[in-house]
């Protein structure tokens, strides 16, 4: 009788190990897509900020007495600049979409980034942007709705992972200011 209890109480110990594992091994593929949905979400901040402090810092480039800085609002962005290197005055443009228009990801809010060089076809991103403002501001550091007066850009930007997660997919939230060389 003694052998069959060492024997029944085993292999509930090993039953309960073998949950044990299961749960553990979980819990870590679990982290492990978290952590690479983060990589990805900050690899898409990364490209955002670069392609975004590129066209800042060319901004007011090669323009003579034009300004740099045509609007920076709550979801637009208009820069003059020589943004090619070709001796010419180029406008680019970022606005965004409606929350849910970057339908080749599965995220709901996701929205689309449109980059238009002048009279371009735009270029759509879909960075996993659930939020984007931006705001001119003058050498005070004050906003101002005139563009001769810009000398600082501010942008703003949160970003959540373009694949589902539970209920809190990762996010990223940035915020930044940028003062132009060129600007006068």
């Amino acid at each position: 009788m003694g052998a069959l209890l060492d024997v029944f109480f085993a292999a509930i110990i090993a039953a309960l190990l073998m949950v044990n594992v299961a749960d553990t091994n979980d819990d870590l593929l679990t982290m492990q897509h978290r952590n690479t949905l983060q990589y990805a979400l900050q690899s898409n901040s990364s490209q955002l900020q670069q392609l975004l402090l590129r066209d800042l810092r060319m901004a007011g480039y090669g323009t003579g007495d034009q300004t740099g800085v045509i609007r920076a609002d709550s979801a637009t962005l208009e820069l003059r600049g020589d943004f090619l290197r070709d001796g010419g005055t180029h406008i680019v443009r970022y606005s965004l979409d409606a929350p849910g228009s970057a339908t080749t990801t599965p995220h709901s809010q996701d929205r689309l980034l449109w980059r238009s060089l002048d009279d371009r076809r735009p270029e759509a991103f879909a960075f996993g942007l659930i939020d984007l403002r931006f705001a001119a501001l003058d050498s005070a550091g004050q906003s101002t709705a005139d563009s001769s007066l810009v000398r600082q850009v501010r942008y703003e930007y949160a970003l959540e992972s373009t694949v589902p997660l539970s209920d809190r997919p990762p996010a990223l939230y940035v915020s930044g200011a940028m003062t132009p060389k060129n600007l006068r």
